[in-house]
């Protein structure tokens, strides 16, 4: 079995001035949808130990790329947790209590300095299984310098509504390792409540039924990690 992980060759930049087109050489492959839950769970970690191998061989830290650190999030969040106010009143008291919960650990947060290139939109469409079983990685134009624990919580909120994704992915050994560390279990719980309160606040009666309440369960489970 082919175990090694390929991205997309870059072919050409154009600038046009008011963006860059990267043109890469196509890919055809089936896409995790084609697989089953097991498989998907087992690619994903994947490509999680792969991006944490090229970390370990490269520092990011000089790279052209989007870089975040956490002094950004207590005014992102009170914006994102007034959004979510207006969008989901009836919520009002557990919006305010993640808040709460996220600002209170806001010094734990600012002392974290680990940080490394991750994708940010590792999902279903987005790895693709070529012949031989080679694995590709497309899509890289959300990627970012940050703590590697967001990747973790893009994965979980982009795969939420896939039925049965969170049941497989919580007993994986990526999720096992995370939730049996307090350190990685608390980044992860308020990283995740960040990010549910940001959903809540941008999911109200503009985005289909589904979508929207997908992501009060995903606040709900945010909550009780």
């Amino acid at each position: 079995m082919n175990s090694l992980i390929y991205i997309p060759k870059l072919i050409r930049v154009i600038d046009d001035k008011n963006r860059l087109l990267f043109i890469v050489e196509k890919i055809s492959g089936k896409t995790l949808f084609d697989f089953v839950m097991e498989k998907r769970v087992v690619y994903i970690e994947k490509v999680i130990r792969y991006f944490r191998f090229i970390n370990n061989i490269h520092d990011f830290k000089n790279e052209p790329i989007t870089k975040r650190g956490f002094s950004h999030i207590a005014i992102m969040l009170i914006i994102a947790a007034i959004g979510a106010f207006k969008r989901h009143p009836g919520r009002w008291f557990k919006i305010a209590k993640g808040t709460a919960v996220v600002l209170v650990n806001m010094p734990f947060l600012l002392q974290q300095k680990e940080k490394a290139l991750i994708h940010r939109d590792i999902g279903y469409s987005n790895i693709l299984i070529g012949e031989n079983n080679q694995k590709y990685i497309i899509d890289f134009e959300l990627s970012s310098y940050m703590h590697p624990m967001w990747e973790i919580v893009q994965i979980v909120i982009g795969c939420w509504r896939r039925e049965g994704f969170n049941k497989a992915f919580s007993q994986s050994k990526e999720m096992r390792n995370i939730l049996n560390n307090n350190k990685s279990k608390r980044l992860y719980k308020l990283f995740s409540i960040y990010c549910g309160i940001h959903l809540l606040s941008t999911h109200g009666k503009n985005v289909p039924k589904e979508k929207a309440e997908a992501s009060k369960k995903y606040f709900e489970y945010a909550l009780k990690i």
